[in-house]
């Protein structure tokens, strides 16, 4: 009788590795949004220098609510959002109805041979909601304080 031969089982990928940060911008007091849906830095060009250096290569989290800059060429945009669909947000590479689903979706993305999405970071980059719900996973955020006034109702916990 022969043995059967055995195959050995792929590796699986783990997200251990990868840190999850934050990217924000607030106002001296803490207000880290707008109240009027625009997104509150496009208006300075170093700032959004900033976020794509920061940003290019990598994928980031982001509310179906968040506006954001109007190039996102360079990143894999995950969408974190229970209504969004391809019609309202064509520039998601993915979307996502629970964090569990990011999850699912990162460990496929990073497993693959071919992925040349950086797998050191994945960024977070709002709204509020989503902040709340990946808060236990951001192990370091990148705060710049602007000195604009805006008018809002989100605030970091020192505002």
């Amino acid at each position: 009788m022969t043995s059967p031969t055995k195959t050995p089982r792929p590796r699986r990928y783990t997200l251990e590795p990868v840190s999850f940060e934050a990217i924000l911008a607030t106002t001296p007091k803490g207000v880290i949004g707008c109240t009027d849906g625009r997104l509150p830095w496009a208006r300075i060009p170093t700032d959004m220098a900033h976020f794509k250096a920061l940003t290019e290569n990598h994928v980031v989290i982001v509310g179906g609510k968040t506006p954001l800059p109007p190039k996102m060429e360079g990143r894999r945009v995950i969408v974190l959002s229970k209504t969004a669909t391809k019609e309202t947000h064509p520039w998601a590479n993915y979307i996502a109805r629970h964090v569990q689903d990011i999850f699912g979706h990162l460990y496929s993305l990073f497993a693959a041979p071919n992925c040349y999405w950086a797998k050191d970071v994945v960024y977070v980059i709002g709204g509020a909601q989503v902040f709340e719900e990946l808060y236990s996973l951001i192990n370091r955020t990148h705060v710049d304080r602007k000195s604009t006034r805006l008018n809002s109702s989100h605030k970091t916990e020192s505002g």
